[in-house]
């Protein structure tokens, strides 16, 4: 506290020394969802006072303070049993301090104090009382009843800045007992003496001027005053609603079986909820009877997201009249602020974390080209393993991506973000989130945005022409990414995406996954809960993955200890998936189908399947090539029954069989281009590519450079011919753009079996 607050402490302190009584019977209560010139005087001075987000802000960076008090004289009843609460933050601490009182004012409308809590840079945030010892009983102005038995106590109280808490003054048997943040326990931070006067008035802010514009900022949530027998509201239901690829269910994911709402639970190796969901159970909250966690359908359009979770509230039985309160993170936040938009009535409180409210530029490259993420993240991991999945339902993974990931279309940006030739390209539009930002001001009052910041995230994309190729294909459609430029964001969504201007939004510093664990205080805040919690340090290091969806239970080896699944689920931190076996054990008959992958790599992933009966065990290696031999001889024995006794394909069973690479290759390539398979045989290359690493092992600089320049002669000659073929007007086949496609994409990451294989495959285009 300041020598210039420790004076006026003083001075009010003897003011109070001549109070007399006055008696009033009121009730009082203000949630400051607006500002309320009928309970309240609001002397703005040169600070500002702000209503946004269901509470009040007093701030200033001038040397004088707002200060705001109750307009009715008389607020605290003359009776016995009465309580006064207040929850408040003080988002800072500087050398201008300022707090919240009771007291009662001169006849100049001057505030004094009985209890106030105060905060300054000195003394932090602490209590003030003025003990008084009367022969009345009676209301503090009444000039001439004090006895003289006087005193000022000051108690810190040792509580943070940036959180919410709640000032308590119980009134019983004529004295106060104060309370900040009560607990269980019941044990007050002061007791007064009996018979003390009764305040008048609540005073927020602080009336004097100061020599310095470094004020303390306060934040004021609601006042009540009320007696013992008042039952404070009951906190809203909390619906929590987590992002894209945080729910699974194997019957849709991977037999694209048609399931009911309620049978998608939270995918198992996600675990950046649990830290909020603990802090509610923490708080006191019960699921599915205080809180609820929301899992569904992510790959379906967002209008379709939405009007499924409108059917999940409503099935949830909440009382008519009745609010809830959200909490969505990335994908699960956009479905809640869109919900509130078309249902806010029903809404106390929309929190979004880390949300895209104006779309992702990363949507744009996996709607347009299958490009799905570049860091940990489960999204990133769920779509892959999602493509991997049904990849051989379409002909290339940008086919799969709109069949099986509708939601992508929904995600692209509603601003500008695509750019030629230096110039600013206008980008595909979506109407549909376009429209409902349009409208989002008015559930401002309701909405808090908490956004990341700190990761470099894609900000523009730089495109140039697609092939003739992607044309055939129907890829990059406004041009392909040849570059980026990087603003600010949490990695995956850009900050000025993640909020609203006009609107109340909190930053900070996170990636995009760890937002839901350092925002879980902040969350708990907003929603008035009062038990904190320790900041979760999470881990975003590169993590191996597999799944397994299949009639089978799966353990995964990395280097001595094994990991059984949970609900298919492996991942091992800061492993490859070449560091791993992986043990089948069956548990019915049937066909399993196994995924492995390594987080932030889409080059590294891989689908395979095989039959697995009651008891039967089946050892996976990436390592091992009789494994991926195996996998072709599967391949090719479904091409059988669809072609019949194809001697290509023959050929093909009896090098694998036989081990033979070379022979395979040959024989792979004859039939590709003869009968014009896309599916399988594009399926098959992957394959191909683990036993050429394996055989081959590591190369030298020398014979990897000299294949790549091989294979980009090849691809030259490809341009070239399709170039001339346009000239007379013949544009490639389908089978010839996948299989320039697929090669291209083998070119993306520098290995000797990817450039060997691309080059293979860029020859038989025209061929």
């Amino acid at each position: 506290m300041s020598v210039r607050q420790v004076t006026f402490w003083l001075f009010f302190c003897f003011i109070l020394l001549s109070c007399r009584f006055a008696y009033a019977i009121t009730f009082f209560d203000d949630s400051f969802n607006y500002k309320d010139d009928s309970k309240w005087n609001y002397v703005q001075k040169t600070g500002s006072i702000g209503f946004s987000g269901g509470y009040l802000e007093l701030k200033s960076s001038s040397p004088s303070f707002p200060i705001v008090y109750s307009l009715n004289s008389g607020l605290f009843k003359f009776q016995e049993n009465q309580v006064f609460e207040v929850r408040f933050m003080f988002t800072d601490r500087n050398y201008m301090g300022d707090g919240i009182g009771v007291g009662f004012t001169n006849s100049s409308g001057y505030p004094f104090y009985q209890f106030a809590v105060w905060n300054g840079i000195n003394d932090n945030t602490i209590l003030v009382h003025n003990d008084f010892n009367n022969s009345f009983y009676n209301y503090c102005n009444v000039v001439n009843s004090m006895d003289g038995s006087h005193g000022v106590g000051i108690v810190p109280l040792g509580i943070s800045d940036g959180e919410w808490h709640v000032l308590r003054i119980e009134k019983t048997a004529k004295r106060y007992e104060v309370f900040v943040d009560k607990d269980m326990n019941n044990v007050p931070v002061f007791s007064s003496a009996d018979n003390q006067c009764i305040p008048e008035v609540v005073f927020l802010g602080n009336p004097l001027e100061g020599g310095s514009s470094t004020w303390t900022s306060l934040k004021v949530d609601y006042v009540r005053v009320h007696d013992d027998t008042y039952e404070l509201p009951e906190n809203n239901k909390v619906i929590v609603l987590p992002g894209l690829g945080a729910s699974w269910n194997e019957g849709a994911m991977v037999f694209n079986q048609a399931v009911a709402a309620n049978e998608w639970k939270m995918t198992s190796f996600v675990k950046n909820y649990d830290s909020l969901i603990g802090a509610l159970e923490q708080n006191g909250l019960i699921r599915d009877s205080d809180y609820f966690v929301w899992n569904y359908d992510w790959r379906k359009p967002l209008s379709e997201i939405v009007t499924d979770f409108n059917a999940y509230v409503a099935g949830l039985g909440i009382s008519s009249g009745d609010q809830v309160d959200l909490i969505g993170h990335s994908l699960g936040g956009l479905v809640a602020r869109i919900w509130t938009q078309e249902n806010s009535e029903k809404v106390g409180e929309v929190i979004t974390l880390g949300s895209p409210q104006s779309g992702a530029v990363s949507a744009y490259e996996a709607w347009n080209g299958a490009k799905v993420g570049d860091r940990f993240n489960p999204q990133s991991i769920v779509l892959n393993v999602l493509l991997q999945l049904q990849k051989k339902n379409n002909q290339n993974l940008v086919e799969t991506v709109r069949s099986y990931a509708k939601i992508l279309k929904d995600l692209l940006p509603t601003f500008n973000y695509l750019k030629t030739n230096g110039k600013v390209k206008v980008p595909p539009g979506n109407l549909y989130l376009g429209n409902k930002n349009a409208t989002v001001s008015n559930i401002f009052d309701k909405f808090l945005a908490i956004i990341g910041k700190g990761e470099q995230t894609k900000e523009w994309i730089n495109l140039g022409e697609r092939s003739i190729f992607d044309k055939i294909l129907g890829l990059w459609e406004q041009g392909k990414p040849l570059s980026y430029q990087q603003g600010e964001g949490d990695g995956t969504v850009l900050k000025n995406s993640a909020k609203f201007e006009g609107d109340v939004y909190t930053e900070i510093s996170s990636d995009h996954g760890s937002i839901p664990d350092k925002a879980v205080n902040l969350v708990l805040s907003e929603l008035g809960l009062g038990e904190t919690i320790i900041e979760v340090a999470t881990n975003n290091d590169p993590v191996a993955v597999f799944y397994l969806g299949s009639p089978a239970e799966m353990t995964v080896n990395c280097g001595g200890v094994g990991v059984v699944d949970t609900d298919g689920w492996v991942t091992v931190v800061n492993k490859n998936i070449s560091d791993c076996g992986v043990n089948l054990l069956g548990t019915e008959n049937g066909t399993y189908h196994l995924v492995m992958g390594n987080s932030g790599d889409d080059n590294s992933w891989q689908y395979s399947e095989g039959e697995i009966g009651i008891g039967e065990t089946k050892n996976v290696s990436v390592t091992d090539k009789n494994y991926w031999y195996d996998q072709i001889l599967r391949e090719t024995n479904e091409l059988l029954e669809q072609f019949g006794g194809n001697s290509n394909l023959l050929k093909i069973k009896t090098a694998a069989e036989g081990k033979s690479f070379d022979q395979l290759l040959s024989a792979y390539l004859a039939f590709r281009k003869e009968k014009k398979e896309t599916k399988i045989t594009t399926d098959m290359v992957s394959y191909l590519e683990k036993i050429l690493e394996i055989e081959k092992g590591s190369v030298g600089k020398i014979e990897l450079e000299k294949t790549r320049i091989n294979t980009l002669s090849f691809k030259v000659l490809a341009d070239k011919t399709a170039l001339l073929l346009q000239r007379r007007r013949v544009n490639p086949s389908i089978w010839q753009s996948l299989n320039y496609s697929q090669a291209e994409g083998l070119l993306s990451s520098p290995s000797y079996a990817r450039y060997f294989l691309a080059g293979k495959i860029f020859e038989i285009v025209w061929k």
